[in-house]
């Protein structure tokens, strides 16, 4: 049997000094460890939701990360793209989901479209912990979504169904459980005015979206649980000093005299208090804006102008470290106060953006979910031509979060130049699809073109005149002159055959020197088939009859060729030598 060590008061001693529960070290809490759903039950999870949406109406700082994660996750983004091999009848379905469907998506019409849901739902994830979409098909049999808050699913208390069609499964907190713990159904209260009326529906036409950070959390909590208390203090002591700060405000002067009450001759005095008295308040002067307050002045008159001291330093920061703590795991802490430093914002500026990119992943499971299955829907309908893979679908995001458009710009196409990025992931920073990028690139690039030739061809005939409207007049790229242009989209359009040509020349001339050295070397024999191969590869014409018969004549040795000089034409003679003195 082993002994434990034992600390100068006779305790255990712990290495970790956390697990020490010995008061001496302070205030203790309970050991509890258990799964979350039990340790936060679900009268816990609503008082937590209630706070969390007073502190989002009240409140700046949340209210402000919440509704700028949404921004910066949804735009006007999320268009579908579908990845499917059989792309034309992708196209026709994109198009029909996006100008029919997108619109007319929730049960309520109007303002709430696609955009609207996703923008609502990553609000609500923040705001109540989750939100459920009820995939819905109305007499018309069009598919829409129907949005369901946080507090209308809900059950009583963790028990076991003893009735209906889910008799013998668990429910918690709303959500009925499988033995594995998959969602099997979901009880929402569908009542009105107050009364309750329970109705469960199937997890399959159900899509939750809440974000766990706990591995067996079935329900959602408010992104700012870790904060609520922390904020609602804040929220108290600014309510607390803005009272004292009204008071203070109406009051700009102090009088100190004999009476410790005006000065009943003075008649820009008026008794407010309806007689004579020496109550500070009973007296009001219409000559100041505020008020002033009288004070017996201990024989001494005089006059001191009210100090606004609070709320001092201390207490700024002591709100500005709630605000921080509240922040921080939320959003960017840019949202309520800036560092005013480029690296330390361009680094907070890179956080959001992972913060974006979790919300999207999110997001992007219950877009494509409903997007499959609305077109399953319209598919089953005959509105819509059968695709090979129905589910397999993408959808843009919105441009990227930056501090610096212009470097960041300026840095991807130095990168798309170096080969180090792609084209795609350029344009994705930018809110954009490659496919949907090239194709509008490619019609724009042929209009432009077709209209430039047309109105030429237009004006030529009825003029009577040939004049040319080159592509590079109809999209200048800088507002240099023609000349100077024309050279400039010449130099870059040539650019590649001109390398080709300079780089053949190169190669053979170098083939020739490689021959010349050779033959003189005694390494290779020359024959007829080396002249006309190289006659060939240097785009000379073919060996004349002379020449032909010269390489008879030579039966196989090389030696020089001279051209004939014409008839009638006398070699000049040789020079002469000089006449020396």
């Amino acid at each position: 049997m082993t002994s434990s060590i034992l600390d100068s008061t006779g305790q255990p001693y712990r290495i970790a000094h956390a697990a020490d529960r010995s008061t001496r070290r302070g205030p203790q809490f309970t050991v509890l460890n258990d799964d979350i759903d039990r340790l936060i039950p679900s009268n816990d999870r609503k008082t937590l939701v209630s706070l969390s949406n007073r502190l989002f109406v009240n409140m700046g700082v949340p209210r402000a990360c919440i509704l700028q994660k949404a921004d910066y996750s949804v735009g006007e983004a999320w268009l579908p793209s579908y990845l499917g091999a059989d792309q034309e009848k992708g196209k026709q379905v994109t198009k029909f989901l996006q100008d029919v469907w997108y619109p007319q998506s929730d049960v309520r019409g109007g303002i709430f479209d696609w955009h609207k849901i996703l923008e609502l739902s990553s609000v609500e994830i923040d705001r109540s912990g989750d939100v459920f979409w009820i995939l819905v098909v109305g007499a018309d049999n069009f598919p829409r979504i129907q949005m369901i808050p946080s507090h209308r699913c809900r059950s009583a208390y963790d028990s076991v169904i003893k009735t209906g069609d889910y008799a013998g499964y668990r429910i918690n907190d709303g959500i009925i459980y499988f033995r594995s713990g998959r969602p099997a159904a979901y009880r929402f209260d569908v009542g009105v005015d107050g009364v309750e009326q329970f109705k469960d529906i199937p997890a399959a036409d159900v899509i939750h979206l809440f974000d766990p950070s706990h591995c067996e959390q079935g329900r959602g909590l408010p992104a700012f649980t870790h904060a609520l208390e922390s904020l609602k203090m804040s929220l108290l002591s600014t309510e607390d000093e803005r009272i004292r700060q009204q008071i203070i405000s109406r009051l700009h002067l102090t009088v100190f005299n004999a009476t410790g009450a005006p000065d009943i001759d003075d008649p820009a005095n008026d008794m407010d208090g309806g007689g004579l008295g020496t109550s500070p308040t009973a007296f009001s002067t219409q000559s100041f804006p505020g008020g002033v307050m009288y004070l017996p002045g201990d024989g001494q008159h005089r006059m001191e102008q009210m100090e606004h001291k609070n709320p001092g330093p201390n207490w700024d920061t002591f709100q500005d470290r709630l605000n921080r703590e509240a922040v921080i795991p939320v959003w960017s802490y840019n949202v309520w106060k800036s560092s005013g430093q480029g690296t330390a914002e361009r680094g907070e500026i890179v956080k959001c953006r992972r913060f974006v990119t979790k919300r999207q992943g999110q997001l992007f499971y219950a877009a494509r979910r409903a997007v499959s299955w609305a077109y399953s829907v319209f598919a089953a309908a005959g509105r819509l031509p059968k695709l090979e893979a129905p589910t397999l679908w993408d959808f843009s995001r919105p441009p990227r979060l930056s501090v610096d458009d212009g470097r960041e710009s300026k840095m991807e196409l130095e990168e798309l130049r170096a080969g180090s990025r792609n084209l795609s992931e350029v344009l994705e920073a930018r809110g954009l699809n490659e496919t949907d990028f090239l194709t509008s690139r490619a019609h724009s690039i042929w209009m432009r073109k077709h209209i430039a030739h047309s109105v030429a061809d237009k004006l030529n005939a009825t003029h009577g005149m040939v004049h040319t409207v080159e592509d590079r007049e109809m999209f200048m790229i800088t507002p240099n002159e023609v000349a100077e242009v024309q050279t400039a989209v010449d130099d870059n359009e040539n650019q590649y055959n001109a390398n080709g040509e300079r780089l053949r020349f190169e190669n053979l001339k170098s083939k020739f020197d490689a021959y010349g050295v050779a033959v003189r070397a005694g390494a290779i024999t020359p024959a007829v088939m080396d002249e006309e191969t190289f006659r060939a590869e240097a785009g000379l014409p073919n060996m004349s009859p002379a020449v032909l018969g010269a390489w008879k004549e030579d039966k196989g040795f090389r030696r020089p060729i001279t051209l004939a000089s014409p008839s009638g034409f006398k070699s000049p003679s040789p020079p002469q030598q000089p006449i020396e003195d």
